[in-house]
């Protein structure tokens, strides 16, 4: 369960008792994320989240991705490593690279 983000896409398999036998991730790479920014990294074209449930996740930027700040301001690679280690996020992903990001 640790290797599956939260907001993923998946199909869940109950027996009779309901209980849950399989979860089988069905969409991780096309999916809207939060988490808090644990690292941001221009020069690697990375960051690295932690979700709710203490896992963590680094993703790469895409190549034309759309950041704002809280006001809802463009903001670019270089302006994100400035953001608080703490800040919160949503992330959009697509073809499992970030989109979109905005800093909440």
């Amino acid at each position: 369960l640790e290797d599956i983000v939260i907001g993923s896409e998946v199909t869940v398999r109950v027996d009779d008792d309901k209980r849950v036998t399989r979860i089988e991730v069905t969409n991780d790479e096309d999916i809207t994320i939060e988490g808090t920014v644990v690292y941001v990294s221009e020069r690697d074209n990375k960051i690295k989240i932690e979700q709710v449930s203490g896992n963590r996740f680094t993703y790469s930027f895409a190549r034309n991705q759309v950041l704002k700040d809280k006001d809802g301001d463009s903001i670019d690679l270089e302006d994100l490593e400035d953001i608080d280690d703490d800040s919160e996020v949503t992330i959009t992903l697509k073809n499992g690279k970030v989109s979109s990001l905005k800093v909440r």
